[in-house]
């Protein structure tokens, strides 16, 4: 007695995801049995550019000034304070394009004939999966400016004479960074497979079992190289006068300093590639004979 069928299933395609089946089953003292699911999936994306970008102002000013007239003569204060600051900072990558891929495929069958003293099955089960990116470049820079000056005057003018002073103080400081490398593409994939296989015959007195796995993992990539630059700039400056007059004359005294200072810091990376992997490959094999 010897009884066949088949049944299948038509294609079917969701969102780029592809199944085909087959199924076939029988009951008796002679069957075959056989099943396989396979399903693809793909789905590539190109992205023309992105840039990213931040930036972030802040100011603030302060004054304040007062006289007083008496008797003995009049005294004018005053004093100025400003601050500011700005942050700028961006991020720009070139055509980016991505391609995720990945396949299932499971396929078994089996088969039993004279009441299952013979009997024979095989399982196949096979996994892969990438995912390719390509770019045309990446390039960001961060820079920082600030700067702020106080300024204070005071006037006494009474029956001895006139007095002034005047002080003004300054400070500046920068800070620039800067990242360009070219093209680069990697391509990280992997795979897994495993094999099982058993045959018995003559009521189990003879069987043979086979199993293996392998698992193979890879991650090309490549890369042109760039360039990198870090810029530090502060200035420092202070000046003070003051000038007092009375029936001996005027006598003035002013003084200032100044200091600047400047770094750069900035290299080449030099372009490259490599492919680094995993491969492991075990199998096992077991027989009995009686």
């Amino acid at each position: 007695m010897n009884t066949f069928t088949k049944r299948s299933l038509a294609t079917a395609a969701v969102t780029g995801l592809v199944v085909v089946g087959g199924a076939s089953a029988a009951t008796a003292d002679d069957t075959r049995q056989q099943d396989r699911q396979e399903s693809v999936l793909g789905g590539p994306i190109d992205i023309g550019g992105i840039d990213i970008g931040s930036q972030q102002d802040s100011a603030s000013s302060s004054s304040t000034s007062s006289t007083e007239s008496d008797e003995d003569g009049t005294e004018a204060r005053s004093s100025e304070e400003r601050d500011s600051s700005s942050t700028d900072a961006g991020l720009g990558v070139g055509g980016l394009s991505i391609d995720p891929r990945g396949s299932f495929l499971s396929e078994g069958s089996s088969t039993s004939e004279d009441d299952g003293e013979d009997t024979t099955s095989q399982r196949d089960t096979d996994l892969a999966g990438s995912l390719g990116i390509e770019s045309e470049g990446v390039s960001g820079f961060v820079e920082q400016d600030g700067s702020s000056s106080e300024s204070d005057t005071s006037l006494d003018r009474d029956a001895d004479g006139t007095e002034v002073e005047r002080s003004r103080s300054e400070q500046d400081r920068a800070a620039g960074g800067g990242f360009d490398t070219g093209g680069f593409a990697i391509q990280p994939g992997g795979r897994l497979s495993t094999l099982s296989d058993s045959t018995s015959a003559d009521d189990g007195d003879e069987r043979t079992d086979e199993r293996r796995g392998v698992l193979d993992l890879g991650a090309p990539f490549s890369y042109e190289g760039g360039t990198y630059v870090l810029d530090f700039f502060s200035a420092d400056g202070e000046e003070s006068a003051s000038a007092e007059t009375d029936e001996d004359g005027t006598e003035t005294e002013q003084s200032s300093s100044e200091d600047e200072r400047s770094e750069t810091f900035g290299g080449t990376v030099e372009g490259g590639e490599g492919d680094p992997g995993l491969l492991l490959d075990s199998e096992d094999l077991e027989a009995q004979d009686d």
